[in-house]
């Protein structure tokens, strides 16, 4: 058997970056209590990740690895441009949480396309299809996160301008 050690490295990585992603969407949804409509998008993303979550704790599992609880730098990293700055604090935490979200889905798929590559390396064509599946869910999440933003920036102005 081969040694599948990066592999599982990886699918920890990735396990790691969508309980993150979990924890940082359930703040994320506290902040967007004023746009139902983005509330229900946070939910959906967070219902979506869990799941991901789960299915990739499992294929780690099935190769037999040790799950690796701690939160994914890399992600928090990710967010830090986003985060609020002086003057700022609450006013547009909506929108560049948004912008945030968008981003997630972005990084998932690159994640995601890596963890393809090393999977068809191994042989591990089990892997491979539950990868593609949530690079399709990440693709959709991210093409309905950008068909809000626009709308969510100009209700955000609107909402200033009064």
């Amino acid at each position: 058997m081969t040694n599948k050690k990066i592999l599982i490295d990886w699918l920890n990585d990735a396990y790691r970056m969508e309980q993150t992603v979990v924890k940082i969407l359930e703040g994320y949804e506290i902040d967007a209590e004023d746009y139902p409509e983005i509330v229900i998008i946070i939910r959906d993303q967070i219902k979506q990740t869990r799941k991901q979550s789960i299915v990739v704790r499992s294929e780690i599992e099935r190769l037999g690895g040790q799950i690796v609880e701690s939160e994914s730098m890399e992600l928090i990293d990710l967010t830090s441009p986003f985060q609020y700055t002086a003057g700022n604090i609450d006013r547009d935490r909506v929108v560049k949480n948004a912008m945030t979200q968008h981003a997630f889905e972005h990084f998932n798929h690159a994640a995601y396309t890596a963890l393809i590559k090393a999977a068809e390396f191994y042989n591990e064509p089990q892997t491979i299809t539950i990868c593609h599946k949530i690079m399709a869910e990440d693709k959709e999440m991210a093409q309905t996160i950008q068909s809000k933003l626009s709308g969510l920036v100009e209700r955000f102005l609107g909402k200033q301008a009064n």
